[in-house]
C-alpha cells in the first residue's frame, strides 16, 4: 500500500454543509473532484486530476478497510465507513465515506465517493477501532451484505411444505383435515410474514421519498429485508447520498455566484464611474491636443521665421567677415605705407644732420674768411693809398663772409627746427604703426569672431531647419494623436453604453442570484 508523507498531528475539520465529492475511473484514478475536496485536501485541481485517489490516503488506514471497500465495490455494492484523509501539508481529517458505482448504459464506468462530516464520537470510534487493527489486537467486520433471500426463493419456500403436504395426502389420506388445517396456517403465516416483511420495506422507501420529497436528505437509511427490498433501499440510500452531495455543490455554487453577482455589480459601478472620468478625461486631454496643436504650429511658424532671420545673420556676418578682411588689407598698406613714410623721415634727419655738418663747416670757414677779411683791412690801412683798393675787396670779403655767417645761423636754426619736426614726426608714425599694428590684431580677432558666429549661425540654421521639421512632425503626430483620441472617445462612449448593459445584466445577474439563494436555502437547512 502506498504511504505518503509527511504527516503531521492537525486536524482539518470537515464542514457540515460541503460534502466532499469525488469521482473516479475503474482503476481509482481521480476524473471529478468538487471545489470543498480540492480545498480541503490542500491540492489544485490539476493535481488532482488524472492521479491515483490514493495520493490522499493517511498511512494511518488499515490496508483491511480498503480491501473491504473494494470487495464490496467489486460486488457492486456500495461501501461506507469511517476514512481518514490526508492532505498535502500532512494534516489529516476525518469524513464518513459513502463509496457508489457508476453506471452508464447500464455498464459500471467508475466509482463516486461522498465524503460528509462525522460526529466525535464516530471518530473516536474509528480511531480506536483502526488503531486496535493496526497492532493486530482486532479485525474489520466485513461490510458486505449478504444477498439474503428472493421473493422468488421465499416464495418456493413457502411452497415446498404444501407440495410436501399434498404428498403426504396421497399416504396418509385419513389425516387430511390435520394436514389442510396445518398446511392453512402455514400459509396464513408465511403471507403474513411476507406482506410485513414488503410493508415495512414499502413503508421504509415510502418514509424516504417523502422526506426527499420535503428536500430532507439528512436521514440515512439502514437496507433490510428480502434481497428486492434491500436492493430497492439500498438504490435509495445511494441517491439520497448522491442528490445531498449534489444539491450541497449547487448549494455552495448559489453562494459563489451571489457573491460573484454582487462583485460583478460593484466592480461594474466602479468601472461605470472610472470610465464616466475615462471620458472625461479623454475629452479635457483632446482639447489639451488641439491647443497644442495650434501651439505647436505658431512655434513652427515662429521657427521658420527664426530660421529665415539666422540665414540672414549668417549671410551678414559673412558679409561683415569680408569687409573685415578688405579693412586689414587696407590697414596693411597704412601700415606699409606708415613703414615707407618712417624710413624716408629717417633718410631725412640723417640728411638734415649732414646739412648741419656742412653749415657748420661753412660757418667755420666764415669765420676764418672774416678775420681773414679783417686782417687784410688793418693791412690796407697800413698801406694807405696802396692798399686802397685791396680795402675794398677786403670790406666786400668781410661783408660777404658776414652774411655768409649770418645765413648759415638760419640754415642751422632751420635744420634744427626741421630736425625737430623730423623726430616729432617719426614719433607720431611709430604711435600709428602701434596703433596700426594694434588695430591688425583687433581686426583678426573681430575676423575670427565673426567667423565663429558664422559658423554659429550656420548650426542654429541648421538646428532650427531641424527643429522645423520636427515640429512639423509633431505637429503631424499632434493631428494624428488628436484623431485618435477622438476615436478612443468615441470607443470610450461605446464601452461606457457597454459598461451600463454589463451593469444591468450584473444587477439582473444578482436578482437570479437572491432568488436561486431563496429557493436553495429550502434545501440547505435539510444537508
Amino acid at each position: 500500500m502506498k504511504t505518503n508523507f509527511p504527516i503531521t498531528e492537525h486536524e482539518v475539520l470537515v464542514s457540515k454543509d460541503r460534502p466532499l465529492v469525488t469521482k473516479t475511473d475503474l482503476k481509482g484514478v481521480i476524473t471529478y473532484a468538487n471545489r470543498s475536496f480540492i480545498e480541503i485536501s490542500g491540492f489544485t485541481e490539476s493535481e488532482l486530476i488524472g492521479k491515483s485517489h490514493n495520493m490522499v490516503r493517511h498511512p494511518f488506514m488499515p490496508e483491511a478497510a480498503f480491501f473491504d471497500m473494494w470487495r464490496s465495490l467489486k460486488a457492486d455494492q456500495p461501501w461506507q465507513g469511517m476514512v481518514k484523509n490526508r492532505t498535502k501539508s500532512g494534516d489529516f481529517y476525518w469524513v464518513h465515506a459513502y463509496v457508489t458505482c457508476l453506471y452508464e448504459n447500464g455498464i459500471k464506468t467508475g466509482y463516486m465517493s461522498v465524503r460528509s462530516m462525522p460526529s466525535d464520537a464516530e471518530k473516536r470510534a474509528a480511531q480506536a477501532l483502526y488503531q486496535a487493527v493496526n497492532q493486530r489486537q482486532a479485525t474489520l467486520p466485513v461490510s458486505l451484505a449478504r444477498p439474503g433471500f428472493s421473493l422468488a426463493q421465499l416464495g418456493m419456500l413457502f411452497c415446498l411444505p404444501i407440495l410436501l403436504l399434498l404428498i403426504g395426502l396421497c399416504w396418509l389420506v385419513p389425516g387430511v383435515w390435520i394436514l389442510a388445517a396445518a398446511l392453512m396456517l402455514w400459509i396464513a403465516g408465511g403471507v403474513w410474514w411476507l406482506t410485513r416483511q414488503t410493508a415495512q420495506g414499502l413503508q421504509q422507501a415510502a418514509s424516504a421519498l417523502a422526506l426527499f420529497a420535503e428536500g430532507q436528505f439528512s436521514q440515512s437509511l439502514t437496507p433490510s429485508g428480502f434481497r428486492e427490498m434491500k436492493s430497492v433501499l439500498m438504490r435509495l440510500e445511494s441517491m439520497r447520498i448522491n442528490l445531498r452531495a449534489l444539491l450541497a455543490d449547487v448549494v455552495m455554487t448559489g453562494r459563489e455566484v451571489a457573491q460573484a453577482a454582487q462583485t460583478a455589480k460593484l466592480e461594474a459601478q466602479q468601472v461605470e464611474l472610472r470610465s464616466g472620468k475615462t471620458a472625461e478625461e479623454i475629452t479635457r486631454i483632446a482639447a489639451a491636443l488641439e491647443e497644442l496643436s495650434v501651439s505647436v504650429e505658431d512655434i513652427s511658424e515662429t521657427t521658420q521665421r527664426s530660421e529665415l532671420s539666422a540665414n540672414e545673420a549668417c549671410q551678414q556676418v559673412s558679409v561683415g567677415a569680408q569687409k573685415m578682411t578688405q579693412s586689414k588689407l587696407a590697414n596693411d598698406a597704412v601700415s606699409e605705407q606708415v613703414r615707407m613714410s618712417c624710413t624716408a623721415i629717417g633718410e631725412l634727419n640723417a640728411v638734415a644732420q649732414q646739412i648741419e655738418s656742412i653749415t657748420a663747416v661753412i660757418n667755420q670757414i666764415a669765420d676764418r674768411t672774416n678775420l681773414l677779411a679783417l686782417n687784410a683791412s688793418i693791412e690796407a690801412a697800413r698801406a694807405g693809398e696802396h692798399g686802397r683798393g685791396f680795402s675794398v675787396v677786403a670790406d666786400e670779403v668781410r661783408k660777404l663772409a658776414e652774411s655768409t655767417g649770418i645765413n648759415i645761423s638760419d640754415i642751422s636754426q632751420a635744420i634744427l627746427a626741421l630736425r625737430a619736426q623730423v623726430l616729432a614726426t617719426q614719433a607720431q608714425i611709430n604711435t600709428v604703426s602701434l596703433s596700426s599694428e594694434q588695430a591688425n590684431q583687433q581686426i583678426d580677432q573681430t575676423v575670427e569672431s565673426l567667423d565663429s558666429l558664422r559658423q554659429s549661425s550656420a548650426l542654429i540654421v541648421i538646428a532650427a531647419g531641424e527643429v522645423a521639421n520636427m515640429l512639423a512632425q509633431q505637429v503631424k503626430a499632434t493631428t494624428d494623436v488628436a484623431q485618435s483620441m477622438e476615436a478612443v472617445s468615441v470607443l470610450t462612449e461605446e464601452n461606457h453604453q457597454g459598461i451600463q448593459r454589463t451593469k444591468n445584466c450584473a444587477t439582473q445577474l444578482q436578482s437570479s442570484a437572491h432568488s436561486l439563494h431563496l429557493l436553495l436555502a429550502y434545501f440547505e437547512k435539510s444537508l
